[in-house]
């Protein structure tokens, strides 16, 4: 009896840290991450209240290229993103393309809190989209928020050193 009651305790008080950790992501992954490394934000800009506005380097190191996406409803037999990227910048900027062409520039917001990352092309035939994203440095999942109608995409996006070219993509 005592022995499972030992058990029971040890389950109960790793559910507990297991939950805080997961409650407490922008605290306690964050914290880790940046310890690592692999986040460091970047000073940039001031908000119009006088604090400086950050970017984050898991978005803005290196190029995003889109590696697939699903929308519901649909069932994609190929990769309809196939050779597209973006590449975030550290003053808030962007430029997504396809291997070798610009399809859109313009800003981006994003919200350390939340993860919710905002994209308004200023150039370009493409519309605003909004995400909420979740990444492990290396991928990103950008989850579709209602905003811009988009509610129903997830698109998974790898990290790459370069623009995607025909023959290097994967």
């Amino acid at each position: 009896m005592n022995n499972k009651v030992v058990y029971l305790a040890v389950l109960l008080f790793g559910l507990l840290v297991a939950c805080k950790q997961d409650a407490g992501t922008s605290q306690g992954m964050e914290a880790s991450k940046k310890s690592s490394g692999m986040v460091k934000p970047v000073t940039v800009l001031t908000n119009p209240d006088g604090t400086k506005r950050k970017a984050w380097a898991i978005l803005t190191a290196d190029i995003w290229q889109y590696e697939f996406a699903l929308t519901i409803g649909e069932s994609p037999k190929e990769n309809i993103y196939e050779g597209y990227w973006i590449d975030f910048e550290d003053d808030f900027t962007f430029v997504k393309g396809k291997y070798t062409d610009t399809l859109s520039v313009g800003e981006y917001n994003f919200d350390f809190d939340s993860k919710i990352l905002e994209i308004l092309p200023t150039a370009g035939k493409e519309g605003p989209t909004e995400y909420r994203i979740q990444t492990n440095g290396e991928i990103i999942i950008f989850i579709g928020t209602a905003k811009y109608g988009n509610n129903g995409t997830q698109i998974k996006l790898k990290r790459v050193r370069s623009i995607p070219t025909p023959e290097k993509a994967e």
